[in-house]
């Protein structure tokens, strides 16, 4: 009886940070566009290990998340981004070798309900105990 729902099988480990669906799909998301920004720089001599160049990587790498973040109004109605907003430090760059360089990213998602439970409490003191 009734309707029975469950997260989508990710197949990740007990206690591993892809079990709920929705962490997933904004991984993913998050993973296409950076992806398509780090494509976009192999080559690019305008990225390098200067630290001018570097700071500018982690403000050119943070351009999704920070859009990502912003909320939205549909039909007068607001909705919250897709993962909360990034902080100092969520993008991290580090230069392996010469002309090797590896981009870190996190990634903060926002809560969402999966259960609403509703208290109610009756008050009769205003019916001077009449029931």
């Amino acid at each position: 009886d009734g309707l029975y729902w469950a997260d989508g099988r990710t197949l990740d480990v007990e206690g591993g940070d892809y079990q709920v669906i929705e962490n997933l799909r904004i991984a993913y998301k998050v993973a296409r566009r950076t992806r398509i920004r780090a494509i976009a720089r192999i080559g690019d001599r305008a990225f390098n290990s200067t630290p001018g160049s570097t700071a500018a990587a982690i403000t050119y790498f943070g351009k999704d998340l920070r859009t990502m973040a912003k909320a939205t109004t549909i039909n007068g109605q607001p909705f919250p981004g897709d993962i909360a907003s990034p902080q100092d430090g969520d993008i991290s760059i580090q230069w392996t070798a010469k002309n090797l360089v590896s981009v870190f990213v996190v990634v903060r998602t926002v809560d969402c309900p999966k259960g609403i439970t509703v208290n109610i409490m009756l008050d009769l003191s205003l019916n001077n105990g009449e029931g």
